[in-house]
């Protein structure tokens, strides 16, 4: 219990204190250009709200929140404890989070940065109040036992905790603030003296992100001027991983007894100059998060892109597309749906390009050869067999919403449930006749081709008993199964929709009405908590799959 609820804070911090940092003057000169990831958000976040939607969904029950307490007071770590008091607030169901931002001096209104000097996190956070922030560090002192040092580097002051690991090095955590602000870093063994300085900011990097303008292309690129924007350098992931010193992060690793007798295998010079090959057609992710409205109206808009540099590969993703309903595109009307878009005419040409292209070089290193050996058990002809059954096929989608929950309640057939099924492709008919050879009960369906409604019930005997219609419509590019009034009227809103190429997959979940659902079936209460804490206390969220000239992007809003 108590390693899962940590792991989770510790992910939950990394995840959550990007958007809460504060970014000083000129912030990109203060960030070494050689960082493995770097998160800056340049919009100033009313912090409580933010607070609340982020950990609002990552809250404890009260019997965890009893277990873990009784758990920390038997340990004698009290590294663990002072940790605890800092972290279990944003983790606790009755935090008044205003309060927390008052009492911790953290700004109202926050912009900000977190990054890597080698291994080590940077994080910034703007202050309101710095006597705040040290009472609110005496607090979680005095109730764990824990010590500090003070110390004073280039004028810039600071507390010093060692976090002394069982079976490792002590590991100083810092804080210090300077200018009415506060950076959190790990300090020695990781760290060196002038590192150090550069983390606290009162020496500037040899070679910066004001350099080399990075961050400044990436938000030029996309148009991101506003909100979060970050990336993670996956050469410089992959030289940190594979290579004694080939950058800070490589140094900082191979510094500790542990990783460098454990990382051998890592570090072959052939896979690493394969690996760097594969890594420049697919050179970084970038991301932006933009945060919107107040406590009562939020939303919350993301892009993640992995970007690629292999033309081929794009061109083969791209020709996959296919179309999308609007049904499985939209924050409101379903409890949940899926859509996936694929262009059946393309599949197996796409499939084909995939794979030579990545049998295109054969490889020395091991653990890639050993894939390639896989590809080639995929020969063309086998892939082939996939043609005849996708022809013409554009689409698919699915969507659930609504159910009567009294219904659930006593385990009965649903009489009032509101759903669909589609299916869109160039040639309706031809697909139909294809499914009948595997449901042979479809070959007498004759659905018209003038949009009117059938009940199934009356064709397929397997459906005779069902307590409502199930009524199934078309015309020549969409095939809609539904049933209930709002199943409907997202039928012939679909209907009605030209069959454009728009994407590759969306999803959508409204949380709200899931939870309810669970609730009432009377299934583990454990899992309502888990449904909750998986779409971190939003109430409504939209995630789609697409292929840009950039890359590979997944977007996704959410709606508190």
């Amino acid at each position: 219990m108590k390693k899962r609820i940590f792991a989770t804070a510790v992910a939950a911090v990394a995840l959550g204190s990007w958007y809460l940092v504060s970014t000083p003057r000129s912030i990109e000169s203060h960030i070494p250009d050689d960082s493995v990831m770097v998160m800056v958000q340049s919009t100033p976040v009313e912090t409580e709200s933010l607070l609340r939607l982020s950990f609002s969904g990552q809250s404890l029950t009260e019997q965890e929140l009893a277990v873990l307490m009784d758990e920390l007071a038997s340990v004698d770590s009290t590294e663990l404890k002072f940790l605890s008091e800092l972290l279990l607030p944003m983790f606790d169901p009755m935090t008044d989070w205003g309060s927390l931002v008052e009492t911790t001096g953290i700004a109202k209104h926050s912009t900000g940065a977190f990054y890597f000097i080698g291994a080590s996190p940077v994080f910034r956070w703007s202050l309101d109040s710095k006597t705040n922030l040290l009472s609110a560090l005496d607090r979680a002192e005095n109730r764990a036992g824990m010590t500090h040092r003070d110390e004073r580097i280039d004028g810039i002051e600071a507390r010093v905790y060692d976090l002394k690991a069982k079976d490792g090095p002590t590991v100083e955590l810092w804080f210090a603030v300077s200018d009415q602000e506060l950076v959190v870093t790990l300090g020695a063994p990781i760290l060196s003296t002038e590192q150090l300085k550069i983390a606290l900011g009162s020496t500037l990097p040899a070679h910066s992100l004001a350099d080399s303008q990075r961050l400044t292309q990436i938000k030029q690129r996309y148009g991101w001027q506003q909100g979060n924007v970050a990336y993670l350098e996956h050469q410089q992931l992959l030289t940190g991983l594979m290579t004694e010193s080939g950058n800070s992060l490589a140094k900082h690793l191979n510094s500790w007894d542990e990783w460098r007798d454990n990382s051998g295998e890592l570090k072959d010079p052939i896979c690493y100059e394969e690996l760097s090959g594969i890594v420049s057609n697919w050179p970084r992710t970038v991301s932006h998060y933009l945060y919107q409205g107040s406590e009562l109206d939020v939303k919350v808009d993301t892009q993640i892109v992995l970007e690629s540099k292999n033309q081929a590969i794009l061109n083969a993703l791209g020709q996959l597309r296919g179309f999308l309903a609007p049904y499985t595109r939209e924050l409101a009307g379903s409890w949940m749906s899926l859509g996936v878009g694929i262009n059946g005419e393309a599949l197996v040409p796409s499939l084909v390009t995939l794979r030579d292209q990545w049998l295109e070089q054969p490889y020395e290193c091991q653990w890639l050869g050993e894939w390639q050996d896989e590809l080639k058990l995929m020969p063309p002809e086998t892939l082939a067999m996939f043609s005849d059954a996708t022809q013409g096929f554009k689409g698919v989608g699915a969507a659930i919403m609504g159910v009567d929950l009294a219904g659930l309640e006593y385990d009965e057939p649903a009489t009032d449930f509101d759903g669909l099924v589609s299916i869109s492709a160039s040639n309706v008919p031809a697909l139909l006749q294809l499914a009948a050879n595997f449901m042979p009960s479809l070959a007498n369906l004759q659905i018209p081709s003038d949009q009117t409604p059938m009940d199934l019930r009356e064709f397929v005997p397997e459906l005779a008993y069902q307590p409502m219609p199930i009524w199934v419509q078309r015309n020549d590019h969409h095939l809609v199964i539904y049933v209930g009034e709002k199943g409907e009227a997202a039928a012939n809103t679909l209907l009605q929709q030209p069959m454009t190429t728009n994407g590759l997959m969306s999803l959508t979940l409204d949380y709200l009405a899931l939870a309810k659902a669970v609730k009432q079936m009377g299934l583990e209460p454990e899992l309502e908590q888990e449904l909750r804490r998986s779409f971190s206390g939003h109430q409504k969220i939209l995630m789609q799959v697409d292929v840009t000239e950039q890359g590979i992007e997944v977007s996704g809003s959410a709606r508190r």
